[in-house]
């Protein structure tokens, strides 16, 4: 099966700084794929270039179902398929939670609501945004993104701050989201710390540091490789 995502020799650069130094990465049709990573790895940097947030200073082959799209807009990329969420939620405050799934493209009033269900925050429809919990946020702007049935989702630490509860919650939100999306060849691309969620989740895992694959592979076999251990997990192995 061809891959949803190529990329080939993904390269940032912001002044003297390397943030990604020729990556290559696939992410195949119906995955959840995991990038892991300390902090300033170049994780949020792969999104922000996959997702047209930065252009400038990319380098190298980008490709989504077959498709060049290096130097597209966040829009352009958008209508061909790719949504994302960011670290800190990007919403309307001074809107209704229905009107922020509303004000995106190609979203209808009863596919938000779905959405809206599904994300458990029908209830909260036509209340304000500014009155959500910070949990209810990052849901919103996931059920946002979905709503626009797109074949890519990119979820930048979408369980930051969450707690047990609510990170299950989530988990299973996305596992439905995958479910659903799988027969037209949907994938996440997620973007989490939290190493049992991971496990749990994604089939596929790549591991960064310092803008370098270190490691790629099952969930398991990453967390248990020695570099990666080194860079993120510590000493101690992962539960």
């Amino acid at each position: 099966m061809s891959a949803l995502v190529e990329l080939r020799g993904l390269s940032v650069r912001f002044g003297g700084v390397c943030a990604l130094d020729s990556v290559d990465l696939d992410i195949a049709p119906g995955a959840i794929h995991a990038l892991l990573g300390p902090n300033g790895s170049g994780k949020s940097t792969m999104i922000n270039a996959l997702s047209g947030v930065i252009r400038a200073n990319v380098r190298g082959a980008l490709s989504f179902k077959g498709q060049r799209i290096d130097g597209l807009a966040e829009y352009q990329l958008h209508r061909l398929g790719i949504a994302r969420t960011f670290q800190t939620p990007r919403l309307f405050s001074s809107m209704t939670v229905l009107d922020n799934v509303l004000a995106g493209w190609r979203r209808s009033e009863p596919d938000a609501r779905r959405e809206l269900e599904r994300a458990g925050l029908a209830p909260k429809a036509a209340a304000s945004v500014a009155r959500l919990s910070a949990a209810e946020r990052r849901m919103l702007e996931m059920a946002r993104a979905c709503t626009s049935r797109p074949s890519l989702v990119m979820l930048d630490e979408p369980a930051a701050g969450m707690s047990a509860e609510e990170r299950a919650f989530l988990s299973a939100y996305l596992r439905e989201t995958l479910q659903q999306g799988r027969h037209e060849g949907l994938a996440l691309l997620l973007v989490e710390h939290d190493m049992k969620m991971v496990t749990g989740l994604a089939s596929t895992v790549t591991a960064l540091n310092f803008g370098r694959k270190i490691a790629e592979g099952p969930p398991e076999r990453v967390a248990a490789d020695p570099q990666v251990v080194e860079a993120y997990l510590g000493s101690a192995k992962p539960c």
